[in-house]
């Protein structure tokens, strides 16, 4: 399912290894603080276009992907 095919691909874990690790890995990989509106400090968060285009084209009647 990963398409790993023996030709260099690696996929890597990071697993924090004391309670220490995991609150600072918890501070930052959150993304709460990551993405931030400048003006306001608030997090941004939401849908762009593409996602909303792509829901609707995914759910209509009659529609085939091939």
């Amino acid at each position: 399912p990963y398409n790993a095919d023996f030709d260099g691909d690696e996929m890597n874990i990071h697993l924090p290894q004391n309670e220490n690790a995991r609150i600072e890995a918890l501070l930052i990989a959150n993304t709460d603080s990551q993405y931030l509106v400048p003006t306001s400090g608030t997090p941004l968060r939401g849908l762009i276009q593409d996602h909303i285009v792509t829901g609707v084209w995914m759910t209509k009647k009659d529609t085939f992907f091939t």
